[in-house]
């Protein structure tokens, strides 16, 4: 699991081992300078190579200082550029003695830069001069000190412009923008400079295979169709009749006891659809669907009357208004952004420059959970620490692909029960099925079974 913490909390751990004495900028340093060399060395050896540093007046620029001291020693020649009126005074004298060279343009080509221009507590973006300045180094190796000039640490501002790295290089911990940045970080790399954050809470996480498979439903032998959920669904329409069909074989390819519809309209090619009423585990609305009519209002609202637990999707989102809101901690609606913004355009005005905020703040208001899709998959349930989806290719990017994560994550909170830990687990799967992916949202079902393996 990958947890990252927000600057505030990052800075304040900090400062308590800087009280005792910990040489963290030192050890930070060394860390750098072993992954530019590392970048150096993967097809020609360090020695004589020409590293150009970018540096700021914070910690990241003391960082990159004491990094370049290091290289100079391996044979690396190291310049280092400054783009603030003032520099880290210990690291600037450390540079200068081990033999590293101040420049005040660019005239010389460069095999490495490392930007440690702007640090933690930097606001989001960069300025159009400072990038202009840079246009000589475009297209040479980058290396980030723990984030790239440009992006915040706690995820404001991620549509601002910023410095692209081949690889960051994360000093001590992830940050709540290493998490959330889709492509802007390159590689990333987490090292460890002697802090330990575990008595922390952090303020995002990610889950990967091991935990993934902790949240996912076990069955026993004695296991009959009733016991192994049974998953409601009101979807499909004569707009839209494949996405109901796509919602439904996605929850069938994992494995579940039953799955209810209100007709088999829509659904003929699935002879496993049952249309007799009865108990149900779970319920997916909206796939497919312009509006609810009030009959299937009605069956929703009955359903979380008795309990019952939902997924509202698509054409469902808007009915998120008319449920108690008592209920809406049994709820969980999933757009993606466009949908989000249509919907909710009160809280969507920080959607693309703060995601997570974002989704914060509609989860507080409405006190339902929240998948919001996008790039990154954002889970934001209440009282609980927000979950970013990591996995995923582009290839998720097409019709009905939408439909089959709602199958998905309908199919485990029928066997579970659980809302949170269905999202998070089926968000997961299907961005690593996605991984695989070459064709639509009918070749994403049948990968689904073997995500896991």
């Amino acid at each position: 699991m990958k947890r990252a913490y927000s600057a505030a909390c990052v800075r304040r751990v900090e400062a308590e081992y800087l009280s005792l004495g910990a040489p963290l900028m030192e050890r930070a340093a060394h860390a750098i300078a072993h992954h530019a060399l590392e970048m150096l060395t993967e097809n020609h050896g360090a020695y004589g190579r020409r590293v150009l540093l970018l540096v700021g007046s914070g910690d990241n620029g003391g960082d990159a200082l004491f990094a370049g001291g290091v290289m100079l020693s391996r044979g690396v020649q190291v310049e280092a550029l400054a783009l603030t009126s003032s520099v880290h005074e210990a690291g600037g004298q450390e540079f200068v003695r081990r033999g590293g060279r101040w420049v005040n343009e660019l005239t010389y080509s460069y095999d490495l830069v490392i930007d440690g221009f702007l640090g933690l507590g930097a606001r989001p973006g960069i300025s159009l001069e400072v990038l202009s300045a840079l246009t000589e180094i475009q297209g040479v190796p980058m290396l980030a000190v723990d984030l790239p000039s440009g992006i915040s640490a706690d995820g404001e501002g991620i549509d601002q412009p910023a410095l692209i790295p081949t690889v960051t290089v994360a000093i001590g911990c992830w940050k709540i923008a290493h998490l959330l940045s889709e492509s802007g970080l390159g590689l990333s790399e987490l090292v460890d400079i002697g802090i330990d954050y575990e008595s922390e809470i952090p303020a995002l996480v990610s889950f990967e295979d091991p935990e993934v498979r902790e949240l996912l439903p076990t069955e026993i032998g004695s296991d009959h169709k009733y016991r192994r959920g049974v998953l409601g669904v009101i979807a499909g329409s004569e707009t839209f009749p494949g996405a109901g069909i796509l919602s439904i074989r996605a929850a069938l390819a994992l494995g579940i006891g039953m799955i209810r519809t209100e007709s088999r309209e829509y659904f003929s090619e699935i002879p496993e659809v049952v249309t007799a009423p009865g108990k149900i585990d779970a319920l997916i609305v909206g796939p497919g669907l312009i509006s609810l009519t009030q009959a299937q209002e009605r069956a929703t609202l009955e359903h979380l009357a008795n309990g019952g637990i939902a997924l509202l999707d698509a054409g469902a989102l808007p009915f998120l208004e008319k449920i108690p809101a008592e209920a809406r901690q049994q709820i969980i609606i999933t757009p993606h952004h466009g949908e989000f913004a249509k919907h909710f355009a009160t809280f969507a005005v920080t959607l693309q420059a703060n995601p997570l905020e974002c989704a914060r703040r509609f989860v507080d208001a409405y006190g339902c959970h929240l998948l919001l899709k996008g790039p990154r998959t954002l889970i934001v349930s209440p009282g609980e620490i927000p979950v970013v989806n990591m996995r995923g290719s582009v290839a998720l990017a097409t019709a009905g692909s939408g439909d089959v994560l709602a199958g998905i994550i309908g199919n485990l909170m029928a066997r579970t029960g659980a809302i949170r830990n269905s999202a998070i687990a089926g968000a997961y799967i299907h961005g690593k099925a996605g991984e695989s992916l070459t064709a639509g949202a009918s070749e994403l079902i049948e990968i689904l079974p073997f995500a896991l393996r």
